[in-house]
């Protein structure tokens, strides 16, 4: 109690050494003491049999000391040690479920958080063994809801807590599966390190302690690979599992209910699309996948109100710019090495997808104009620095791939390129704090700066 007490004070460090002191106290009674413990209420009631061992003390310390642990885990996460409370966590799970003292919503929601925090230190079976728990506990409770009585006000709000609840594990589900596909892009990449194997002998070993041996829950992992996968097909199978889990979520958090949510989990299922593209041999089936993240986002954009939704619409607005630059990118280079000239409906369709991301990239930037000036800010906030800078960088690469057999029109598109490099390499000088954020983008943009009005003069030469 006095450790809840400085907890709730906001004093971590005096909350630790009392709950480390009740800590050690259990283990030194569990070790030395022979003797059952005692409730206060047990030393004032008369026991019913002559020489009858009172018991009831057990449930109570061990409760006592889950409690313990629990305080524990707040106490630590506020002192920045984010593993030991991750371990005081798993462990007050580890002992509600064999006490079987435990609301099995509460406890699914907390399995499912936790898995949250080992899935982002990539312990992906820890993670998933955490994840498959929350399910099993939260069938079982469904199969109790199911034969206890139905059609009055307590059963209706049960069901709504319940349906939240399972939408809840649903969507960390998808997460669990969305990070492992982008941490398996980040392997797969030529540059990036393997796993040493001391590390992974590590995490098997810490699988084994962070078991909940109370639940069978092999089958529900089976269902999903719990290490970063190398191949296309295990990729799509990692993806049609996240994919069903954030449409089960979505169902839930719908948009006229939680926008936030709903927002937040499709942009979620535009990721997994995004990760297993990177997987997709063929050039073809990886645009007809970027195409599937344009739907889900323009139906999304078209929804929400920019007055209420500004930063949401940003974030969609720059996700389409760079989907529709990626697809003009396949279709390039499904067309490279051809001998013959792009077809009329080939050139259109490259110059949609580049007009296309190019009103996006500016629909961005839009929304960071001054309201008062209608101008670009002088100098940009931190967290839109590089973003908007990036955006720039584009346009001038987006406005040079335009195809036209037009010398008067190339030379309008490069000029459009020119001056969004300018306007790059100008902002960069003004501010030279910004240099070392746009370090490779500036270097090009400078050359760029360089050649494009050679090719401005070639072009005007040409058309007169």
């Amino acid at each position: 109690m006095l450790g809840i007490l400085w907890s709730n004070r906001g004093l971590y460090v005096t909350a630790r050494h009392h709950l480390d002191r009740a800590d050690a106290l259990y283990t030194e009674y569990q070790q030395l003491s022979t003797k059952l413990p005692r409730s206060i209420h047990s030393l004032f009631s008369p026991c019913n049999e002559k020489g009858a061992e009172d018991k009831s003390g057990v449930p109570a310390l061990e409760k006592l000391h889950t409690l313990t642990y629990y305080y524990l885990a707040q106490v630590y996460g506020h002192l920045g040690a984010p593993d030991r409370s991750a371990w005081y966590c798993h462990s007050t799970l580890q002992r509600q479920l064999a006490s079987k003292d435990y609301d099995p919503l509460e406890w699914a929601i907390n399995a499912a958080t936790l898995s949250q925090f080992y899935q982002g230190k990539e312990k992906f079976r820890v993670a998933r063994h955490l994840l498959a728990s929350a399910s099993k506990v939260l069938a079982s409770h469904e199969a109790e809801m199911n034969t206890a009585e139905a059609e009055t006000e307590d059963a209706a709000h049960k069901q709504e807590k319940y349906n939240q609840c399972k939408a809840d594990v649903a969507r960390c589900w998808g997460r669990y599966c969305l990070v492992m596909l982008q941490v398996s892009c980040e392997r797969a990449l030529p540059d990036d390190p393997s796993q040493p194997p001391a590390e992974q002998e590590e995490e098997d070993s810490l699988d084994e302690q962070l078991e909940f041996l109370q639940l069978e829950v092999s089958d529900l992992e089976s269902e999903v690979a719990g290490a970063p996968v190398q191949e296309f097909d295990e990729a799509r199978q990692l993806f049609l599992a996240g994919l069903r889990w954030l449409t089960e979520a979505r169902q839930h958090y719908t948009l006229e209910d939680h926008a936030s949510d709903h927002v937040s989990i499709t942009q979620e299922m535009s990721l997994l699309y995004k990760a297993l593209a990177f997987f997709e041999p063929s050039e073809d089936r990886r645009c007809k996948m970027h195409k599937r993240r344009v739907d889900l986002l323009t139906m999304l954009i078209k929804e929400l109100n920019p007055q209420y939704y500004l930063h949401v619409c940003r974030q969609i607005n720059y996700e389409l710019a760079e989907i529709y630059s990626a697809m003009m990118d396949n279709k390039l280079a499904l067309w490279d090495g051809e001998a013959d000239r792009p077809s009329p409906q080939q050139t259109k369709k490259v110059n949609t997808l580049a007009t296309s991301s190019i009103q996006h990239f500016l629909h961005y930037l839009d929304s960071l104009k001054d309201k008062t000036t209608g101008e670009q800010p002088t100098a940009y906030p931190e967290d839109a620095l590089r973003p908007a800078l990036v955006a720039w960088f584009h346009l001038g690469r987006l406005w040079s791939k335009l195809l036209t057999s037009e010398p008067v029109t190339k030379m309008q598109n490069y000029m459009q390129s020119l001056q969004n490099y300018k306007r790059l390499v100008e902002y960069c000088d003004r501010h030279p704090e910004s240099q070392s954020v746009m370090a490779q983008e500036l270097a090009i943009c400078r050359e760029m700066v360089q050649l494009l009005p050679l090719k401005v003069a070639q072009f005007r030469a040409m058309s007169q």
